[in-house]
């Protein structure tokens, strides 16, 4: 379940994304109405709460006694009579009113669609407000379901009674007037400063406890809509899209975005209670750790009535206050999550493992296709003869084509007739038709021309993702006049004699001479939206890009998807799962890879005419700086619409490949990579050939972006060695060029001492990149301080001797850093429970425990100690509770303890403190001292070869809590081994202490 909060403005906000709408602009009203609409399926409810400034009644209430003082007083705007605005009106009052006024109809008008949409939609106001009294209101709020309710009743500060109107009977249960048995604010005017400031303001947000019991309401609703709530990892990568194949490669998710490993309740049980009673009272019943999962506020007499009243729960206390209560008397009803016991939370942890052993996350037909690329090698013939015959059918189709190919590129427009002319249109629809591709929309639109503004198409290829255009075209073109003048001066203040322009303006002629733009006349540049080229120097040329946000045109574009691509990680997760089957299978077969990269692979597609009369590239000729206009045909690189009309391309091929041709392959843009047996690899090349030949896709067929099939090979910048994958083993890495690259540029910052901010962003992102393959987090810490001088607002920074050591650090990790392994995914994993302790009221004293589970439950060891007193002194010197600090050191305590049994295996650390499991993810301290700490824990992590895991696990359920308290009495440790600390192994070296 997602929410998207929408507004006209964002100043409101705090913490949260504001989808930007003002209902005042017709044009903006369209475009959230055409979100919603694109939305449809997976709307569930709607919310409207209108400013109610012009329609208060507070208006009507004499303030003599300021008016006497010299304050000005609100006035009325509105009548019962008037409720569109009282006749009398002037100035910004009637201008205020008359927005409010569209406001409101756009207000209704949304609200219709919503029902006629099968969309639940809800208004809000004052119940006395003269909101309820405009015409188009009024006229809506005839049918559907009215409550009406004081907000102190829902914990707010005064006495505020709302009106809530729903098409659906959804919050009935909210309905309740001020019972008298609680204070209110007043709601008197404050005179501060010379100002008048109304209490209605500090009413504008709903009471967090009355958002409470809106949560719980929409949660059933939903729930009884269809709606799956996940608690834990394993349910969540059932029931959405989310992407685990990362973990293959041991990237460690922060944020929310994934759920817990182990959910946090073992069960959850329904609470009643009045509502006059706290709920901490109410739930103090339960075990340490129990927490109001929903809470909902009814009447008493209808949930006496309920004859599911013997399941709730309440004190004996509770139940004989329950029965004294009247029947319009509220009661609260929650669902309350019992904690996990520790030996339950074990159990389950450990039956877990982690998460890279169920990361590979395939669907059936895919696995299908892996699985038939790995048959016995007397099955090879089957396989190819399906390839054989597959190409055969489609060739016979495209010679009876051929006339209507050519009769569709005659009624195209003649810049994408031209474009398009190889290209065998009619058969890829036949193709994609046959093999049931969801994106049937497709080829109509290669043939119409892909938009770059406006609205995108749904492809139901892509997860449901709703971005709305920031500007309209009218919008844009009114911006355009200002924009254009600013883009112009920019392109002819560029060095005309580099190089790179150079290079720039040449591949532009070639691209004019191959017809993928043109030089244009343009009289009146402000007529047009503008982009502008420029040259990006990689390792070995020049991209040419064509920005298209700096004239707006990438704000212009509505998404109703995300785009998403095979990155390396669908390739890991491919290898991962043919390594696995060849080892349950026994059966070994080597295994060889290859790149096919289509050529100029965007302009292969054109525009469509709208966009193309719209749009207009500025570049800058060399040696003159002059500026030339480029009309534009072909999709432009730096386009936000290039990128969704090439990744449709992209992933349909793929489509017609694994299907079709039963590929093992997969597609990154332009990049397709193909894994094959040896034996079968000279037919898949040539399927992919000919698959390529006769769709009219050209692609490169010599050279550096065409090797043959190898058992190490280059894709995506990386090389993938697959020499021993007939040992269960696949190498992921760094090229030896890239190495070399990377560490001749941190040589050169060394040696002079100076970095600009703009070097240290793009050195943090090559080391970002370079980092996310290879093993091991030890340069996390110093890739940050490199992140740190991208933030200076300096020229260039001369490197102190901290950030020069970091520098050397990455130069030395460049060097020796070992590539990622990809191996079997049922690999066992080991758990490991830590806590640390700090307690005493004038004397700290911090200590530390941890427990450790060996891959079949059972416990192999514990530890628990206090901290020597010499170390607890460094630590308070610089925080009064270092509970942060003594939370990360039974982590790396753990790893001096079992290094010897969970060397090169999977682990998973639980912890019941946030910010410690934050930041040992992170792989950098938030204090100095755990900096050091988690540096050392990352040196020792990558020496021992360990895939770690950071889980949270409440601190009820943490079976670590009794040794970080030196109580080792819990059953679960009868048996296993009370270790030592090595003190004196941790304070070697630079932590010696005196």
């Amino acid at each position: 379940m997602r929410v998207l909060a929408v507004d006209h403005s964002s100043k409101r906000a705090h913490g949260v994304h504001i989808a930007l709408f003002d209902l005042t602009c017709p044009e903006q009203v369209a475009q959230l109405s055409a979100l919603v609409h694109e939305e449809r399926a997976r709307l569930a409810w709607i919310h409207f709460a209108p400013a109610c400034g012009t329609a208060s009644r507070a208006r009507e209430r004499p303030l003599p006694h300021l008016e006497a003082q010299g304050y000005p007083v609100a006035q009325p705007l509105r009548s019962p009579e008037f409720p569109l605005g009282l006749p009398n009106l002037q100035g910004v009052d009637k201008e205020r009113v008359a927005k409010a006024n569209k406001t409101y109809e756009a207000t209704a008008n949304l609200c219709q669609q919503a029902i006629a949409l099968n969309i639940t939609c809800s208004l809000e106001n004052p119940v006395n407000s003269l909101f309820w009294c405009v015409p188009c209101i009024a006229q809506l709020v005839q049918t559907g379901h009215t409550c009406v309710f004081d907000n102190c009743m829902h914990g707010g500060a005064r006495k505020k009674t709302t009106r809530w109107w729903s098409s659906e009977p959804w919050f009935d249960s909210l309905q309740g007037l001020c019972d008298g048995k609680h204070q209110h604010k007043p709601w008197a005017p404050v005179q501060e400063a010379g100002r008048l400031r109304y209490p209605s303001a500090e009413e504008a947000a709903y009471p967090p406890l009355l958002c409470e019991r809106l949560a719980s309401i929409l949660v059933e609703q939903c729930k009884a809509l269809g709606a799956v709530l996940s608690s834990d990892l394993s349910s969540q990568k059932l029931h959405t899209s989310i992407n685990t194949h990362r973990f293959l490669l041991n990237m460690l998710p922060r944020g929310k975005q994934f759920k817990p490993l182990v959910s946090e309740f073992a069960s959850y049980v329904a609470l009643l209670h009045p509502s006059d009673v706290p709920l901490t009272t109410a739930i103090s019943m339960f075990p340490k750790g129990a927490r109001s999962t929903s809470r909902q506020v009814w009447e008493w007499g209808k949930i006496r009535a309920d004859c599911r009243f013997d399941s709730f729960s309440f004190s004996a206390e509770l139940r004989e206050r329950l029965h004294s209560l009247e029947v319009s008397s509220k009661v609260e009803l929650h669902q309350v999550g019992i904690p996990r016991e520790p030996e339950d939370f074990v159990s389950r942890a450990t039956e877990c493992g982690h998460p890279r052993s169920s990361a590979v996350h395939l669907s059936k037909e895919v696995v299908r296709v892996l699985e038939e690329n790995l048959c016995d090698n007397k099955c090879d013939s089957d396989l190819a003869a399906v390839r054989v015959g597959f190409i055969k059918k489609w060739t016979k189709r495209a010679v009876e084509l051929k006339q209507q190919e050519a009769s569709l590129k005659d009624s195209m427009p003649e810049y994408l007739s031209t474009l398009l002319r190889p290209k065998k249109l009619l058969l890829l629809k036949e193709m994609l038709e046959e093999l049931e591709y969801p994106d049937a929309k497709l080829v109509d639109d290669i043939c119409k021309g892909f938009r770059l503004s406006g609205w995108l198409e749904t492809t139901g290829v892509f997860p449901p993702c709703v971005k709305r255009p920031q500007y309209d075209l009218g919008t844009l073109l009114l911006l355009a006049k200002g924009l254009n003048k600013s883009i112009i001066s920019r392109v002819e203040s560029g060095d005309a004699s580099s190089d790179i322009a150079k290079t720039t303006w040449h591949q532009t002629l070639e691209e004019v001479e191959k017809g993928y733009v043109w030089f244009a006349e343009v009289p009146d540049p402000q007529s047009f939206v503008l982009a502008k080229r420029f040259g990006l120097q990689q390792a070995e040329k020049v991209r040419v890009i064509d920005d298209c946000t700096i004239g707006g045109l990438n704000k212009a574009i509505g998404l109703v998807e995300k785009y998403k691509i095979h990155s390396i990680e669908e390739i890991a997760a491919f290898l991962c799962w043919m390594l696995s089957f060849m080892g349950k299978t026994g059966k070994h077969f080597p295994l060889i890879g290859r790149t096919f990269d289509l050529k100029a692979a965007y302009k292969q597609f054109g525009i469509h005419p709208d966009d193309r009369n719209l749009l207009r590239i500025v570049c800058q000729k060399p040696d003159s700086g002059e500026v030339a206009f480029l009309g534009v045909n072909a999709l432009p690189f730096g386009a936000v619409g290039s990128v969704g009309a090439f990744l449709r391309i992209s992933l349909a091929l793929w489509f017609i490949g694994m299907r079709g041709l039963r590929l093992a392959w997969s597609a990154f843009f332009d990049d397709f990579t193909v894994i094959s047996k040896r034996s079968l690899a000279v037919n898949a090349e040539q399927s992919v050939e000919a698959l390529f030949d006769l769709l009219g896709m050209n692609f490169a067929r010599e050279g550096s972006k065409a090797e043959g099939f190898s058992s190490v090979f280059k894709t995506l910048g990386l090389q993938i060695d697959l020499s021993s994958a007939k040992s269960g083993r696949v190498q992921l890495g760094h090229t030896e060029k890239r190495r070399k690259e990377l560490q001749e540029t941190l040589s050169s910052f060394i040696d002079s001492g100076i970095i600009t901010p703009k070097q240290a962003e793009s050195l943090r992102g090559r080391m970002h990149w370079y980092e996310s393959f290879v093993f091991g987090r030890v340069a996390n810490q110093a890739v940050q301080t490199v992140g740190s001088i991208s933030t200076l607002e300096v020229g260039s920074h001369k490197l102190s001797i901290r950030e020069i050591d970091a520098l050397k650090l990455l130069r030395d990790r460049v060097l020796v850093s070992p590539p990622l392994t990809i191996a079997p995914s049922s690999l066992d994993a080991w758990v490991i429970f830590t806590d640390g302790a700090c307690e005493g009221a004038e004397k700290k004293v911090g200590s530390i425990g941890g427990v450790n589970f060996d891959p079949a439950g059972r416990c192999r060891g514990f530890f628990g100690a206090s901290v020597p007193e010499t170390y607890m002194q460094r630590l308070l010197k610089n925080s009064l509770n270092p509970i942060y600090e003594l939370e990360i050191l039974p982590v790396l305590m753990s790893l001096f303890i079992w290094k010897s049994v969970i060397a090169r295996s999977q682990v998973v650390f639980y912890l019941d403190n946030d910010a410690a499991r934050s930041g040992l993810i992170k792989g950098a301290g938030a204090t100095l001292e755990a900096s050091e700490l988690i540096r050392e824990f990352t040196c020792h992590e990558m020496q021992l070869q360990c895939m770690t895991w950071f889980a949270r696990v409440p601190t009820h359920s943490n079976v670590a809590d009794g040794p970080s308290r030196l109580d080792f009495r819990a059953r679960i440790l009868k048996g296993a081994v009370k270790e030592e600390i090595p003190w004196e192994d941790f304070f070697s070296g630079s932590r010696k202490l005196d």
